[in-house]
């Protein structure tokens, strides 16, 4: 939490971070500007236990928020309620099962527990097109197991949305409790469960080529736009370095280091760094990315330079493919942009990787082996391993 002076340059300059963030004026005790992940810079009078809202920047500039705190911290002192909290509104009415999942995903967007992009995103469709429509305008007082188990039998056909669905109504209702509303007593243990289908969720060679040449297609395609041509790139690294999206996509220039061979990755799932090799094939891929001046990030957005491309407009691109090669047209586990982690890592495995070197390549813990925990590679042994691995996926061997 630095400290600084603040002032409507500095405040209107200040770039959002990846979580929640504030800025403490050095003039006026307990002021800050509060920035979250999608930009929006909130004044608070924050004083110990006291936390209370002065307003928006840029509605509430900041010699008006100075002016607020100062009156308040004022009163404050005056009737010594600097170690109390501030009364909370009664929240005991009841509201709707849509209002406290709206309120639980506004809370899991940002801060040090956020849900990762992806995640978000696939909560908030999955809320928006199911849960919603089902659940929504039930009262959360009224609520009942019935009802939950009614919702997921009508979703028998689609067990990673039955999934998805438990996953986000179950914490949501706790967080609606944890906040006062009139929450109905419920037993999660007794809602439906599904088997899912057996389908390995990974691409097979015969999958894996059709994909690319689509991909091949896709780059000469007349009125190929900057940031589609991105996200082709974007694809193919993810084919071929087993990575996260959100590793790919949040990829800064800082961070590559073409001469010396590597990329380090800092945001990752598993919150340790990694590197990962840069072989020719990585080479060729990276060199042709478009940069945009003081661009940040390796993908950086055309309309925000200092944003990387939204996960939301790849994932429209990857569904769009997946329609043109009509991969998921058949009654099984569809094929997810998530697939092409699995498929690295199970080639990775039919090469005869060794499983430290993958779990190392693709950032997975290494549980409880010793011998794992002992073992140290060095970016050559990286490097060889990767490109057995790319060969392998380019020329269908596995």
């Amino acid at each position: 939490m630095p400290k600084v002076k603040l002032t409507d340059a500095m405040v209107s300059a200040a770039l959002p971070q990846k979580t929640i963030y504030d800025l403490n004026d050095t003039e006026t005790p307990g002021l800050q500007c509060v920035i979250n992940p999608k930009g929006k810079k909130t004044f608070k009078l924050r004083v110990r236990n006291f936390e209370k809202k002065i307003g928006a920047f840029p509605s509430i500039k900041c010699a008006e928020a100075r002016k607020t705190a100062l009156m308040w911290y004022g009163e404050l002192i005056k009737g010594d309620k600097l170690g109390g909290k501030e009364e909370a509104p009664a929240k005991n009415q009841d509201v709707t099962v849509d209002t406290v999942i709206q309120e639980y995903l506004d809370y899991k967007q940002s801060g040090k527990h956020a849900l990762a992009s992806s995640t978000f995103y696939d909560y908030n469709w999955i809320w928006k097109k199911y849960l919603s429509p089902a659940l929504g305008n039930k009262l959360v007082s009224q609520l009942t197991d019935v009802d939950v188990n009614i919702y997921f039998a009508s979703l028998k056909d689609t067990y990673s949305h039955i999934k998805a669905s438990r996953l986000i109504l179950k914490p949501a209702l706790e967080y609606g409790e944890s906040m006062g509303y009139a929450v109905a007593t419920l037993r999660p243990d007794k809602w439906l469960k599904f088997k899912t289908n057996k389908k390995e969720r990974y691409f097979t060679a015969g999958e894996l080529k059709r994909l690319r040449e689509l991909l091949a297609e896709r780059y000469k395609k007349k009125g190929l736009w900057e940031t589609q041509y991105k996200q082709l790139i974007v694809l193919e690294l993810l084919v071929y370095t087993g990575c996260r999206c959100g590793e790919i996509l949040n990829l800064r220039w800082s961070d590559v280091f073409l001469d010396d061979g590597y990329i380090q990755l800092w945001k990752t799932k598993t919150k340790k760094g990694r590197i990962v090799p840069i072989i020719p094939h990585i080479n060729e891929l990276l060199t042709k990315i478009p940069k945009i001046k003081d661009g940040i990030y390796v993908f950086s957005s055309i309309k925000k330079p200092n944003s990387p491309i939204a996960y939301t407009s790849l994932i429209t691109l990857w569904l769009s493919i997946m329609k043109q090669g009509k991969f998921n047209e058949m009654d099984i586990e569809r094929l997810t942009i998530h697939s092409l982690r699995h498929t690295f890592i199970t080639v990775a495995n039919r090469t005869g990787i060794s499983p430290w070197t993958i779990a190392t390549l693709v950032g997975h813990t290494l549980g409880n082996s010793i011998t794992g925990l002992y073992i140290h590679h060095n970016l050559e042994e990286l490097k060889k391993a990767q490109s057995q691995i790319i060969d392998a996926l380019r020329e269908g061997r596995y």
